[in-house]
């Protein structure tokens, strides 16, 4: 068996490259994750890495281990302007999980420009959870190419917004408005009309107007006399 020249000579270049690995076997960038839990009150979540890590045992063996399950990891969702863009989320879903150069532990809980808890850097501790990464068997399909859309992943549901047509088109079971609604073009309806209410057409009420100099029909048909 051929010996490895590095077992022979000192190679500082050797000696230099195991330091680098070893140090960065400690420091996390980003991992795809698993939720194991959602706490819907302050927007973070439980979740355990998807990718082992391979660890030498004292035997000299190498056996792949899970990396502990991350705590209070804070959601991202899309925020800005006072307005933000939310969605469920439930256990088993995919994330893709950032860990932050300093500590967080301090701005988390206060908001503001903070000095940190302590020197760590980038580590587990310090992770913030992105929804937008999809392994192959949990891909999103039949994704529009010529549409944005808020959808849901079955797309049975969605809001599409056409950039060359300059439509808005919705599919939904309901859609249910809590506002008042101004159209100020026309409307084409194409199905029923159901009102619950009263109707009215510029100042005429469907439910209190009044025709003047209708006469009854002759007959139980309700055909008016000429």
């Amino acid at each position: 068996m051929p010996y490895d020249v590095n077992q022979l000579v000192n190679n500082p270049t050797k000696t230099f490259q195991d330091m680098l690995s070893a140090l960065k076997a400690g420091f996390w960038v980003a991992t795809p994750c698993i939720v194991e839990s959602y706490d819907s009150d302050k927007v973070t979540i439980t979740a355990y890495p998807a990718i082992k890590i391979p660890m030498r045992k004292q035997d000299g063996t190498i056996s792949m281990e899970e990396i502990p399950i991350l705590q209070d990891v804070p959601v991202m969702f899309t925020r800005g302007g006072g307005c933000t863009i939310t969605h469920p989320i439930k256990k088993g879903d995919e994330c893709f999980v950032v860990f932050a150069d300093r500590c967080i532990d301090v701005w988390w809980q206060n908001g503001g420009v903070q000095p940190p808890f302590d020197n760590r850097k980038h580590d587990l501790s310090d992770a913030f959870a992105f929804f937008a990464p999809q392994s192959q068997p949990n891909r999103v399909q039949n994704i529009s190419t010529d549409a944005l859309q808020i959808r849901t992943d079955d797309g049975d549901s969605f809001i599409e917004l056409n950039p060359s047509t300059k439509e808005i088109k919705i599919k939904a079971s309901k859609v249910t408005i809590d506002a008042e609604l101004e159209i100020t073009k026309s409307l084409t309806v194409t199905g029923l009309i159901r009102s619950l209410k009263d109707v009215i057409a510029n100042t005429v009420s469907l439910f209190g107007h009044i025709h003047i100099g209708v006469r009854t029909g002759t007959d139980n048909s309700g055909t008016p006399k000429p």
